[in-house]
């Protein structure tokens, strides 16, 4: 909370929460729904958790197809940056 402040905090906790979800998308429209925020504030809150490395999205492209992953924690940005 110290790095990004509480918003920032709840956004992280509702990612952790929905880590063992098979392809959730992890879209802002979807957490802000989830979350009674405004999409802005979501945005906002998770670019906070990027810069801070709590949050990384990495997508790859191949053919017709685009897969995206996603990494939650400061160890697990960290070993995938």
């Amino acid at each position: 909370m110290q790095d990004c402040g509480d918003s920032a905090c709840i956004l992280y906790e509702y990612y952790v929460s929905k880590a063992s979800k098979d392809n959730f998308g992890y879209r802002d429209d979807t957490a802000a729904s989830d979350l009674g925020w405004g999409v802005r504030k979501v945005q906002s809150q998770r670019l906070l958790l990027v810069k801070a490395g709590y949050f990384l999205r990495k997508t790859y492209r191949n053919n017709s197809e685009t897969l995206n992953y996603f990494f939650i924690g400061k160890q697990e940005v960290a070993d995938n940056h």
